[in-house]
């Protein structure tokens, strides 16, 4: 007969229980519908199982429950009323996001996957909390806890005690035992495995289950069995278990060593509560922590896996070492022992974390510098250097004068092996590299002739190309481009051998030093910092080139051609020079004299600013009306009413607009 737990009003706790027929074998659908692995996944590849076709559909996982046995994970299941949802729970120091949810009114089966005598569930589990003084009613059921809102499992438990002075051979009725742990939370997940067993002794079968929570934690035994013992029974691997049920079976009338095996084929529990990570197996399952073997290389080696590799207890871990192109290797220490130089490194039966590094030193390569002219930094030919070294190569000086507009110059550099290539300039960075050191990597520095060009314009216009060193035989084109109404009119200078002179784009061959000048015809007739052409032309007969002479000082008097337009002054006389000629102070009055005429024909008015404190750098315009005097070109300006203390300092100004 099958024997089936109970649950009686709003059950909120757990029950588990198992069943037993004589010599039942499966049938074929269920065989089919096995599950063939032999771990379920503390970890990641759990939470992307899923829950189809009426069984519990796990991965292989390098860390998780683990059985000896290879074809442990034997179970059909039919969960009813799962409901996956996601949420966080750390579970051993892991996230859990899949969880599933069981109502009071479910209950689950399982069945075995081939006859067995022997079951394991293990779970997490956060279950809902009963109320001790209101346990729940019993009826033929082998197997039960509930978990009690004081934090302590009951278990529905026989006692087997020969201590006992009312032993009579035959275990105790079955009852409510609170068991002794550590309290359970109200929101505290928990580890429970539980081992189902018939088991055959001399004299009959018994069955019985053993109970461990948080394998970590130790449970007391609360019962006096310690003098009985089970072997194979309690295999444990991360903590005591607890015998809590000892059923000696009394309907075995027929010779024991006649008797067919006794199988569990189903069992069931049900409750309400979440459950994850929930596994059933025909082998002891044991949660297998995983270690940690730390993998790395310098920086010319290499380990393959690297870094942090997990790997479970008791499994193998296989490394593949080697050295990076221009590397040898040295040494491969392992947990701080040195190896020598090795190609591979198995730690076998992995109980504990480990280390292994490897260890290389660098190849040496060689440099050979090459320049016809100049000195080279570094100099010489197979210089040597460790591979990868950062290796800056230059060469100065950066040309030699050959006569006007003519120069020998550094055009810049080409390189083999290290990073090929060609650049400009006069300096180059690169690691030096090669396959082996007989790959030596050249730089040469190259050097050619150039010819200076030099543009220029007349008129109201610009071209597009400056002033510059050009290769020989560098091609250039030069467009004028008019401004202010200034209209291209023709090109002029250097122009032999030049295409498109009847344009105002030119091609012109670097063969030689070239001048180069567009013209332009139409538009004010004025520089661009308004300085009339006609008044250049009249100090400085023969201009070509307006805007070049607008800022020179060729009679060194400190002011340019345009600023002495503004002042009214003889850019060829030094004597003639916008300056202070006399100040002083006459009745609490200042005056200022100086120099400044309308011969260049303009009448604006001349300026005056005046500080008190010359480290503040503030000027301020007191004056902006001082008359020109157009005869001696002496001006005299009174500052009737000055700051009555401290020094006064005084500026004359010159504007050529109002």
């Amino acid at each position: 007969m099958k024997s089936r737990s109970h649950k009686h009003g709003c059950l909120t706790g757990w029950m588990f229980s198992f069943y037993a027929v004589w010599s039942l074998a499966l049938t074929g659908s269920a065989f089919a519908l096995g599950v063939g692995s032999n771990t379920i996944p503390y970890i990641e590849d759990f939470e992307n199982a899923s829950y189809t076709n009426g069984y519990l559909i796990v991965d292989n996982s390098v860390t998780g429950w683990y059985s000896d046995a290879p074809d442990a994970l034997q179970v059909i299941t039919n969960l009813v009323g799962l409901d996956a949802y996601l949420g966080e729970y750390p579970l051993t120091n892991w996230p859990h996001t899949k969880i599933g949810k069981i109502d009071s009114a479910v209950t689950n089966f399982f069945e075995p996957y081939t006859t067995t005598n022997r079951v394991w569930i293990d779970m997490m589990l956060k279950p809902r909390l009963w109320d001790e003084e209101n346990e729940p009613a019993m009826s033929n059921a082998l197997v039960a806890v509930y978990f009690g809102t004081d934090g302590y499992i009951r278990a529905w438990c026989s006692i087997y005690d020969t201590n006992s002075p009312t032993f009579d051979g035959y275990p105790s009725p079955p009852t409510w035992i609170k068991m002794s742990h550590p309290p359970i939370g109200t929101d505290d997940w928990i580890r429970l495995t539980i081992e189902l067993r018939y088991n055959w002794e001399e004299g009959g079968w018994y069955s019985y289950y053993a109970m461990q929570l948080n394998s970590a934690d130790p449970i007391v035994n609360y019962w006096g069995m310690e003098n009985l013992t089970f072997p194979d029974c309690l295999e444990t691997h991360n903590g005591p278990w607890l015998i809590c049920d000892f059923v000696y079976q009394t309907n075995i009338t027929e010779n024991p060593w006649g008797m067919s095996p006794q199988y569990i084929t189903s069992l069931g529990f049900s409750g309400s509560g979440y459950i994850d990570d929930l596994i059933i197996t025909n082998e002891q399952p044991h949660f297998i922590p995983p270690h940690t073997i730390y993998a790395s290389a310098d920086v010319g080696g290499i380990i393959t896996p690297n870094g942090s590799v997990t790997i479970s207890e008791g499994r193998n871990a296989y490394f593949t070492i080697g050295a990076k192109t221009g590397y040898d290797g040295t040494n491969v220490v392992v947990d701080g022992t040195p190896q020598g130089w090795i190609t591979n490194y198995t730690f076998n039966n992995v109980t504990s974390d480990h280390t292994i590094a490897v260890y290389t030193k660098p190849q040496p390569r060689y440099l050979t510098v090459v320049s016809p002219y100049g000195s080279t930094t570094p100099s010489g030919t197979n210089l040597q250097y460790d591979y990868w070294t950062m290796i800056t190569c230059s060469v100065s000086p950066s040309a030699y004068s050959m006569g006007t507009g003519t120069q020998l110059a550094c055009l810049g550099w080409s390189r083999t092996v290290s990073s090929p290539g060609s650049g400009s300039g006069t300096s180059t960075a690169f690691r030096i590299a090669g396959a082996t050191s007989d790959d030596v990597t050249t730089v040469t520095w190259n050097w050619g002739i150039q010819y200076w060009l030099d543009t220029a314009v007349s008129g109201n216009g610009m071209v597009d190309v400056g002033d510059s060193w050009r290769n020989s035989n560098d091609t250039v084109y030069i467009t004028a481009i008019g401004i202010n109404g200034g209209q291209w009119d023709h090109w002029s200078g250097d122009t032999n051998g030049v295409v498109g002179l009847d344009t105002n784009m030119i091609m012109v061959t670097m063969d030689q030093a070239r001048r180069i000048v567009a013209h332009f015809v139409g538009g004010p007739q004025f520089t661009s910092r308004g300085t009339p052409y006609a008044w250049i032309d009249y100090y400085y007969p023969g201009t070509t080139e307006y805007e070049d002479q607008d800022v020179l000082d060729t009679d060194g008097d400190g002011l340019v051609t345009w600023e002495e337009y503004v002042a009214g002054t003889d850019p060829t006389n030094s004597a003639s020079v916008f300056i202070i000629l006399d100040q002083g102070h006459v009745g609490g009055s200042n005056y200022v004299a100086f120099f400044g005429t309308t011969n260049s024909g303009l009448t604006v008015p001349f300026g005056m600013r005046m500080s008190t404190n010359l480290v503040s750098g503030v000027w301020t315009l007191v004056d902006g009306n001082i008359a020109r005097s157009p005869a001696t070109g002496t001006n005299i300006w009174w500052h009737v009413s000055p700051p009555a203390n401290g020094p006064v300092f005084y500026r004359p100004v010159a504007t050529n607009s109002n």
